[in-house]
Parts: structure tokens; sequence; C-alpha cells
């Protein structure tokens, strides 16, 4: 196992940051020497967490952003916050797990926005809150739950392992191609789920409502479960998902 425990680096330029896209110079910068598809485990106490697989990309790239809403307290509320990230070996490769904690937090006024490039991920799973969740072309099985943030998956990969999205107060789209499989369950409590599948092989089954839907999409056996409350949920199968 490697792992890597750091200190916060203050970035000089943007141009060390590699294949990541974030646009500002961030509070702290990680280079995690990885090869091939890589799993994903991501638990934050607070803020977005952005998952890119990039093919340009040769190791994984870890970036975290703090905000504060007491600008005029941050130096001090910043103590609370610390982080650790890591590679760990699997049984088809390497997991990169990040974890950001905050000993207080209750009244909400932390957070960390994360961001993780890599060449190629097969699997997340990832715990956050009061933050959105946006992975691009991603594969292999998902299981990602946030609160108060919207959950955006897109991805080119073949989706045929079992997926979970779940929030509240948020919304959730699952983009997907025509090679993606499933027995799809979309949940959307006060609020609208929809599943659009301009491609593939799509069934709508009996019982489906405004605020709840089953479908099966080609045949699949593996479970694909949208859940939110007080947002709206939905599948879209179409022939670019990450152009869209």
């Amino acid at each position: 196992m490697t792992r890597l425990r750091f200190i916060a680096i203050l970035l000089l330029s943007i141009s060390a940051l590699g294949c990541s896209n974030m646009q500002h110079v961030p509070d702290w910068q990680l280079v995690l020497n990885t090869s091939g598809p890589v799993a994903v485990d991501v638990d934050s106490f607070s803020g977005d967490i952005t998952i890119t697989a990039d093919q340009s990309c040769v190791d994984t790239t870890v970036t975290f952003q703090r905000s504060s809403l007491r600008e005029s307290e941050q130096d001090d509320l910043y103590r609370l916050i610390s982080y650790t990230a890591q590679t760990q070996p699997t049984e088809i490769g390497q997991k990169v797990v990040v974890k950001a904690i905050a000993t207080e937090n209750e009244l909400d006024l932390l957070r960390v926005d994360i961001a993780i490039t890599t060449n190629s991920v097969e699997d997340v799973h990832l715990r956050t809150r009061n933050g959105d969740v946006t992975m691009l072309g991603v594969g292999g099985k998902l299981d990602v739950r946030t609160a108060d943030g919207n959950i955006l998956v897109s991805t080119n990969e073949p989706m045929t392992k079992p997926v979970l999205l779940e929030n509240h107060r948020g919304n959730i789209v699952y983009r997907v191609s025509q090679e993606a499989t499933g027995i799809v369950e979309v949940s959307a409590i006060g609020g609208r789920a929809r599943f659009d599948a301009l491609l593939g092989n799509t069934t709508l089954l009996p019982g489906s409502t405004t605020g709840f839907l089953n479908a099966t999409l080609n045949d699949g056996r593996n479970e694909v479960v949208l859940r939110t409350v007080d947002g709206d949920a939905a599948v879209e199968v179409v022939e670019n998902p990450m152009v869209k």
C-alpha cells in the first residue's frame, strides 16, 4: 500500500495542474502514480466532487479547494480540515482513496471541493453532502450519495454493472450510450422521473407515474437505481453522452 499524507502547499502556477480541468489555482494538488483503470473511493464531509476519466492522463491528479461562509474567520476554520489521499492495491488493479474531514462543522460553514482526474475509472464509491457530484467518462459499478446537491453522470463507457445514485434536495441525470443495460428504477419524490431513451431496446413497465418509474434497458440484469427527494431524476440514453 502506498499512503501519502501531505501538508498544504500553495501552488504558484496553473501550469502545475497537469490533467486537472480546474480553472483557478487550488489550495492543494497531489499526483498519485497509477496505471490502467482505477477504482475511486471518496468520502467528504461537504463539498462538490468531480471525477473525470481522461485518456490523455498518465497518473491520477487530486485537487482540493477549501471555502468558508465566514471569510473573516477562515484561517481559524481551515485548521479544522484535514485530508488524506492514497492508492490501495485491489484484485484488478488500484483504488484511489480520498478523504476530507472536518473536526467541527455543525453550522455548515466549511466545505472542500475535490477534483479527481485519471486515465480510466472502473467503479466509484462516493459520499459527500452540501455539494454537487459530477462524473465524466467513468465506468463500472457506481455507488454515489450526496445531499443538497445535484448528481450528473455522463459517460460513453458501456454501463453494465449496478448503479445507485441517491440524493436529497437535488436533481439526478444519468446520461449513457446505447451500450448501457439495466433494470431501471427512478424515484423523484416532489419532482419528476424521466426515462428518455433515443437509442437501444427499452421498455417502460406498467405502474409508472410522474414521480416514479420502472423500465428495462437492453434486456440488462444490472440494477440502475436513481432516488431523489425535492428534485428531478432522469435516465438519458443518447448517441454521444459526453458531448451533450
